[in-house]
């Protein structure tokens, strides 16, 4: 992280948005030690890979007409650290990054699982997913902290008219929807894929249909 920051200071200057939240997480790091040196190794690739996404976002974006230059969207991992928690940014590629061989929690945020989205050893559901993407994933947190129990059918209930159409939904080819939108699947005998995998083009279409009613969720169980 300490030469991310050096090679940022030397590229861009002091003025950088994505250097002044990254330089945040670092002082953050640094003066919790206590809180942070427990955290495992897949947090710690999570940290990095919001780190990389949020500068491969914010150096592939052009200023604005007005001269604005790009915004850094790591300030609600800032939030999230400075009130001692490090949460998990799905979309990492965890397979990519160690292997196979996994060791401890496979995501602090949905629990034990298995990263292809097999089922438990007992055969049982929950179904998750390590590896949802992260732009879902900040969609979705606020609705899968406030009730364990959320998937399309239960936000759907809770959704006023008109409610939001499964068949307009498709985030990939076959996928389940509640595999890759809220990061698990809960049906025994659900037949469609659990390997992670999404449409990037479909994904803000997606969030932007059900936001109104994942909104209606978080009001319902508050």
């Amino acid at each position: 992280m300490c030469s991310h920051l050096k090679l940022l200071m030397m590229l861009f200057g002091a003025n950088c948005d994505h250097l002044i939240q990254v330089s945040a997480i670092y002082f953050l790091v640094k003066e919790r030690v206590a809180v942070f040196q427990l955290v495992t190794k897949e947090q710690v690739a999570h940290l990095v890979w919001s780190i990389f996404i949020d500068a491969r976002t914010c150096f592939s974006t052009t200023h604005d007409q007005m001269g604005n230059p790009p915004v850094s969207r790591l300030e609600w991992l800032v939030g999230a650290m400075r009130g001692g928690a490090l949460p998990p940014t799905m979309g990492t590629p965890l397979l990519s990054m160690f292997g196979n061989a996994r060791d401890g929690p496979r995501n602090p945020l949905l629990g034990a699982g298995t990263q292809n989205g097999s089922r438990s050893e007992s055969g049982g559901p929950p179904c998750t997913n390590s590896q949802v993407n992260a732009k879902i994933a900040e969609a979705t947190g606020e609705a899968r902290r406030c009730s364990s129990l959320v998937n399309f059918r239960t936000v759907s209930v809770a959704a006023a008219p008109p409610k939001p159409q499964l068949g307009s939904l498709a985030l990939s080819r076959g996928g389940c929807f509640d595999y890759l939108f809220f990061g698990k699947c809960s049906a025994a005998r659900c037949t469609y894929k659990h390997d992670g995998h999404v449409n990037e083009a479909r994904v803000d279409n997606v969030i932007s249909k059900m936001r109104p009613a994942l909104a209606q969720f978080v009001s319902a169980n508050a």
